[in-house]
């Protein structure tokens, strides 16, 4: 059969340049996204407010990059402890006293000691006041107390009216 010359072929002009855009585009960003995952993390801290001391931190890296967590009083890490160093995803802090809290996420940046840091995360500690907990303690003697009764009362009317 003879070959129609007036239909432009797959592969002309426009096709082809667009087919070699798209090709670029893939191959750029191929190389790019290792690098945009490596500084790309995610700190959360749960819950926001604490009033037991306790704080959830939770974060999200590239697997098998080696993260570092630090917590501080002061919003510019001055005398900033790192908690953990590692791969993990996760870590629970417990016995923090009533105040703020920062903390932080980061990874080494292939120099010689330095870590790039995320923005960091805030995290109040009030606990409840010592008040209210000698409150819900009178309350649970009262109602003890009150269940012991009835129990006493209701007994011995059983056994008389027998």
């Amino acid at each position: 059969m003879p070959r129609n010359r007036n239909r432009p072929s797959f592969y002309s002009g426009q096709t082809r340049q667009l087919l070699s855009f798209l090709f670029a585009a893939a191959s750029l960003l191929a190389l790019q996204a290792p690098a945009l995952a490596a500084t790309t993390f995610s700190l959360t801290v749960s819950p926001q407010e604490s009033t037991d001391g306790v704080a959830r931190l939770t974060w999200e890296a590239p697997k098998n990059t080696s993260i570092h967590i630090q917590q501080s009083r002061t919003e510019n890490f001055q005398q900033a402890i790192t908690l953990y160093r590692g791969n993990d995803t996760g870590t629970t802090i417990t016995g923090l006293k009533d105040g703020t809290y920062f903390f932080r996420v980061g990874t080494d940046t292939g120099t010689k000691g330095d870590i790039a840091w995320e923005e960091a995360t805030q995290l109040k500690v009030q606990h409840h006041p010592l008040t209210r907990a000698f409150g819900f303690f009178a309350v649970g003697v009262v109602v003890f107390l009150a269940t012991l009764a009835l129990i006493v009362t209701g007994s011995r009317r059983l056994k008389g009216s027998n």
